[in-house]
């Protein structure tokens, strides 16, 4: 008998999906968009084809292109991980992946940021102070969530990011913010630095949403890619870094890109800096 798909998920996400950052958002996918549409599939039927019309009726529901890209990711996944385990030896169909550009490029000034500070102190101590952090550390938010007080550093004014979204260690420096936001938490004789109500924090609160909110930072702003969501805090840490002098090579570095061209997206600013330096010739 076929392998059936839903077994092949079951398997998947229990030995190598559930406990990563990532699992969460992969069954959010295969509740909402593959099982509904793939049930009681086996995994030789499904074909090309059949994922050519899985797109097609995805795109008909006017999913981005990015959601269906993670979907079709999700069961190719799923079908390298069935030949690993030697659980299924068919035919593989032909993954064709929609192309999207996600990059969101949106940071903010110096102005927008302490306004938007200013709202998170007002509604809550603690997201004030997780944000904080973010802008002055770059880190990504999965990183801070999951940030353990056995990582930090105060002797040397770091933290070990450990298992990192792209599998790799790094050290973070800290600067003096950054070790005052630490301090004020590793008394709390919590496992993880930032905690809720003794609680582990795995995403984004609606806090952070209805400051932005309140701030009016996405008003009239309906493309997504240029809307700040949490993530925009770490862009806005390497585009001041940038403004700053910095080099694309010692950002990336502490971002914890894996390649010098991720970091290349930052480059627009340094073009911008030169440009505006050779006018200074014009006084002359």
């Amino acid at each position: 008998m076929s392998l059936m798909l839903y077994k092949s998920w079951d398997i998947f996400y229990k030995r190598f999906s559930s406990k990563q950052v990532i699992g969460k958002t992969d069954l959010g996918y295969w509740k909402n968009h593959i099982e509904p549409y793939f049930k009681n599939r086996t995994l030789s039927s499904i074909t090309t084809e059949s994922l050519l019309d899985f797109t097609t009726a995805m795109e008909e529901k006017q999913l981005s292109p990015q959601t269906i890209h993670h979907c079709l990711g999700l069961i190719k996944r799923i079908f390298n991980k069935m030949c690993l385990l030697d659980a299924y030896r068919g035919k593989l169909p032909i993954f064709i992946m929609p192309k999207y550009d996600n990059k969101r490029m949106r940071f903010l000034t110096k102005k927008e940021s302490a306004l938007l500070l200013d709202n998170l102190c007002s509604l809550s101590p603690l997201w004030f102070d997780i944000s904080n952090f973010a802008l002055n550390t770059g880190m990504r938010a999965s990183e801070i969530f999951n940030l353990r007080c056995s990582n930090i550093h105060l002797d040397s004014s770091s933290v070990y990011i450990l298992d990192s979204k792209n599998s790799m260690s790094r050290i973070v420096p800290l600067n003096d913010k950054a070790k005052l936001t630490i301090e004020k938490y590793l008394s709390n004789r919590s496992d993880y630095l930032f905690t809720n109500n003794s609680q582990k924090i795995n995403q984004a609160s609606k806090i952070f949403r209805l400051a932005v909110n309140q701030s009016g930072l996405n008003r009239g702003i309906t493309d997504r890619r240029q809307q700040i969501v949490f993530h925009s805090l770490r862009h806005t840490f390497a585009s001041w870094l940038v403004q700053s002098g910095v080099s694309l090579e010692v950002i990336g570095k502490i971002l914890g890109h894996k390649t010098i061209q991720i970091t290349q997206r930052y480059a627009h600013i340094v073009a911008k800096q030169e440009r505006n330096a050779v006018k200074i010739l014009d006084m002359f």
